[in-house]
């Protein structure tokens, strides 16, 4: 068991690791670390090259936190099935337990390797789209109401007018997000909350910088 979760995490980290920013600013021949924030992200690249290629990092970014929990499924019945038989009891509590623990991992993973890419000597982005997409297949896999989502995406547009602010519109949805999950949930002992509390501090620990730059009365604004 130890080896599948660990093989979901390094393949997991290896796509997430993959950043669109770096990406479009290279084809823009720009350095995009020096340039606006310096941050390899939807925000900074909006800044400093417009919509359209924020749009083209961000649906980027969301699907790398989309498609590798999705992986996750085959994955987990390939292994559990070279462990038990299918008609095995207890195939199938293992089955659900293997790959919904692994889809949590999953989802830390591709967050993970967006804040710390292997490919860009560990400098990466906030993780808050790459989070998005990993929300976004939760919403799928636990079959919560569309009222969550319009719930959410009014917090942010809400907190975002009132501030002009995108981290704090971003990190109040991630935030947020916790009680949306915990709701879903049969039990809050279950291992998948906890693993996606720890990516929600991740999350706020990369926005750090951005803590200090408000208390400053410096972020940036739109």
């Amino acid at each position: 068991m130890v080896i599948y979760f660990a093989s979901v995490f390094l393949l997991s980290y290896l796509v997430g690791s993959f950043n669109f920013a770096y990406l479009v600013a290279r084809i823009k021949n720009i350095d995009i670390k020096n340039e606006g924030s310096g941050n390899p992200g939807t925000s900074n690249i909006h800044r400093v090259l417009g919509r359209k290629m924020a749009i083209f990092v961000l649906f980027g970014d969301i699907l790398k936190g989309i498609s590798m929990p999705y992986w996750v499924l085959p994955s987990a019945v390939y292994y559990i099935n070279s462990l038990y038989n299918f008609n095995d009891y207890g195939y199938m509590d293992n089955l659900v337990e293997t790959w919904e623990i692994g889809i949590h991992i999953a989802g830390f993973a591709v967050v993970f390797g967006h804040c710390y890419p292997i490919y860009y000597k560990f400098r990466g982005g906030k993780g808050v789209a790459s989070f998005i997409g990993y929300l976004l297949f939760l919403f799928y896999y636990y079959q919560l109401s569309f009222l969550w989502i319009l719930s959410l995406l009014t917090l942010y547009y809400a907190v975002f007018k009132s501030t002009k602010t995108a981290a704090l519109a971003s990190l109040s949805v991630v935030f947020t997000s916790i009680f949306v999950l915990y709701s879903s949930l049969s039990s809050s002992s279950d291992p998948g909350l906890a693993i996606f509390i720890s990516i929600v501090f991740l999350i706020f620990w990369r926005h750090k910088e951005n803590f200090d730059r408000l208390m400053r009365g410096e972020e940036n604004k739109f």
